[in-house]
């Protein structure tokens, strides 16, 4: 599991196994790239689960199952939810 503290910035690849998270941004230099991040659903107010971190972070957003190398998760700030 995850030791959050308060105010403490969480990306994605900070995610353990399991857990769920509400989407606050995604950082992308280039704009076609954050157009294709936005298309494939990975938008603020989503909430995703992590499915698996390894070889890559597997989460499922809706109905959607996206597989994101770790550098991709790094750029998907998060917050942390506690259900």
């Amino acid at each position: 599991m995850v030791l959050v503290r308060p105010g403490s910035h969480l990306t994605l690849a900070d995610l353990a196994r399991g857990q769920e998270a509400e989407i606050l941004a995604v950082e992308a230099a280039d704009p076609a790239y954050a157009r294709k991040l936005l298309v494939l659903g990975l938008v603020p107010g989503v909430t995703v689960r992590v499915l698996h971190r390894w070889p890559v972070h597997v989460v499922q957003a809706g109905r959607t199952t996206l597989a994101l190398d770790g550098q991709l998760a790094r750029r998907v700030s998060v917050r942390l939810l506690m259900r």
